[in-house]
């Protein structure tokens, strides 16, 4: 049971991270949350003017999963932690932007169940992903890794299989879910924002910024992109559990609570900083679950995800180009 509970937690991380895009205005809002609403808005407009930038990454996912299957029950605890470097340019003659990603993570497990206790760390790993021309590539590597994913790149566009796993996920449309900091979907989102605070101005290393904080309703946002575009980011044969009830779950239900934070330069309207986070606390009964020898399980899982962005070298040169794939 511990690989499904695996299965279904990678899912939920992929879920909660998919749809973290900027968002504008709702009625309702005071007239200083609109305009805290409109500088925002009006910066992202700027930041997606841009040919190029760079970013610092770094990711914090905790999970909590228990299940019960057969008499048995098993608690699941990860915490996953990354760093990285994002390296974006939109000039690129392709449908989505070229991006070079390196991404170094580690995870913490702790398995309880059957009278038994678990520890494990897994990494660093090291994650690296090329998006150029429409194409995805990834090499992955660390010690853990070995003999069991390739040494060097893969083009996993239409096949991930050489890692174990990936092949759930469907990239092409992850990179069509993934675009939303382009400007024609920002509209499309105006209506999930409930809540606008201005954090007050601070400094990011010598640069004085002023810092926002904005609340979304998932429900919202899930109307606005689509449940059948969020669930097709996955292969649903390769799962064993109905994807597009577990989107509709996560995004609607009452304990999952969605926001961001930015911080723009005071004197120059950039954007430096932008937080994600995401958390949610779902139960899945035995009709989520589609594969048949796991009739009758149920699972709570509860998650926060954190994804933090420092953006720099706008507009400096970046060049992503296609790597020399392994046969």
């Amino acid at each position: 049971m511990k690989q499904r509970c695996l299965i279904v937690g990678i899912v939920l991380v992929a879920l909660c991270g998919a749809a973290l895009a900027p968002v504008a205005a709702q009625d309702g809002l005071s007239v200083e949350e609109q305009a805290a609403l409109d500088e925002v808005r009006a910066t992202f407009e700027d930041f997606l003017a841009l040919d190029t930038y760079s970013a610092d990454l770094e990711q914090v996912i905790t999970q909590n999963i228990s299940a019960s299957f057969e008499g048995e029950d098993v608690a699941l605890e990860q915490v996953v932690t990354g760093e990285g470097e994002i390296q974006i340019d939109l000039t690129g003659e392709g449908e989505y932007d070229n991006l070079y990603m390196t991404l170094e993570q580690t995870i913490e497990q702790m398995l309880v169940g059957a009278g038994q206790e678990e520890a494990a760390t897994i990494g660093p790993i090291m994650i690296e992903m090329i998006i150029v021309a429409d194409r995805v590539y990834v090499q992955m590597s660390g010690e853990e890794l070995a003999g069991m994913v390739p040494e060097g790149w893969v083009d996993v566009t239409e096949d991930a299989s050489a890692y174990p796993g990936m092949e759930a996920f469907n990239f092409e449309q992850m990179l069509a879910m993934g675009s939303g900091l382009e400007a024609d979907q920002l509209d499309a989102l105006l209506s999930s924002v409930t809540g606008v605070e201005l954090l007050g101005e601070d400094m990011l290393g010598d640069v004085a910024v002023n810092r926002y904080r904005l609340t979304m309703d998932p429900a919202q946002v899930l109307e606005k992109l689509g449940v059948e575009e969020l669930s097709a980011m996955f292969e649903s044969n390769a799962l064993p559990f109905d994807v597009t009830a577990l989107v509709e779950m996560i995004y609607t239900d009452e304990d999952t609570e969605y926001a961001f934070e930015v911080a723009i330069g005071v004197d120059d309207g950039v954007l430096y900083e932008h937080v994600q986070s995401m958390s949610t606390d779902i139960v899945l009964d035995s009709t989520v679950f589609t594969d048949p020898s796991l009739a009758g399980m149920e699972m709570i899982m509860a998650q926060e995800t954190m994804q933090h962005f420092l953006f720099h070298s706008f507009n400096e040169p970046v060049t992503v180009t296609a790597p020399e794939v392994v046969e």
